[in-house]
């Protein structure tokens, strides 16, 4: 068994916590950016009337096929460019926090499958292929055991290469899901595999497809919101279904820890 197995389940499960809650905490705070768009906006024009950018001697340089009064047009031009900038800004926040949402979403449903896989193997085992051949010297070395943890062990690989949904799904057929029970049905962030999917395409089109240009800066806190909290239904319908407690001295020792440091800060 690896490291990681061999360590409690509580505190697997308290360390995942932490990275779920501190990814939500940066991205909200990413977030907080697109609160004060107006004053970027203002800040943007101000350095191209200023000249500080250098795009009104950038234009200077060149000819117009038709007169052209610069110092008349610039302020547009200006408004112009500033209004995309905020608008830039908007959609490559929002793009960042989805495709970051989805990767610590992905993570934490691989981490998820891996401590279940731990905590309750034979439970696992309909999961793996019955079909593949075992040589008698593997048999006699590793035992009917050895040879199933071997193949359990490779079923945590094989999970972690499919699709978020796919593993999700596969994830709540053998542990009980455990929604969030203050969260409405019609709440963005409720849990649902359509939406796990609708994320997962988004996170596709933007890297592989689309690009930032044509996403919906929206979608952004929207699909931040849901997807940590499916990373929160993974951890929480684990927790449940085990009976798994939190470690308490690991929460203990990161407070005394960030205590420490805001002091030498």
């Amino acid at each position: 068994m690896s490291g990681t197995e061999h360590r409690p389940a509580s505190l697997r499960l308290s360390e995942l916590l932490v990275k779920v809650s501190t990814s939500e905490a940066i991205q909200r705070s990413a977030l907080e950016v697109l609160r004060v768009l107006n004053s970027i906006k203002m800040l943007v024009l101000r350095d191209h009337m200023s000249g500080v950018s250098g795009v009104r001697e950038l234009l200077s340089q060149y000819e117009v096929l038709k007169p052209f009064d610069l110092e008349k047009a610039f302020p547009g031009i200006a408004q112009a460019l500033a209004d995309q900038s905020a608008a830039n800004i908007e959609k490559v926040i929002s793009s960042a926090v989805i495709i970051l949402s989805h990767s610590l979403a992905d993570d934490i449903f691989s981490e998820a499958c891996s401590l279940a896989i731990d905590i309750d193997p034979k439970k696992w085992i309909s999961q793996i292929s019955t079909q593949r051949e075992v040589s008698l010297q593997a048999l006699q070395v590793k035992g009917v055991d050895g040879v199933i943890a071997d193949e359990l062990k490779s079923l945590k690989i094989q999970l972690a290469a499919k699709s978020l949904p796919n593993r999700a799904d596969i994830l709540f057929t053998n542990v009980p899901i455990r929604r969030h029970p203050d969260i409405p049905k019609d709440d963005p962030r409720y849990f649902k595999g359509a939406t796990l999917k609708q994320a997962d395409d988004l996170r596709h089109g933007l890297i592989h497809r689309n690009g930032v240009a044509q996403i919906d800066p929206a979608s952004g806190p929207e699909f931040m919101g849901f997807l940590h909290e499916a990373a929160h239904t993974a951890l929480r319908s684990i927790g449940f279904a085990y009976r798994i407690s939190i470690d308490a001295e690991f929460f203990k020792a990161l407070g005394e820890k960030r205590t420490e440091e805001s002091k030498n800060s």
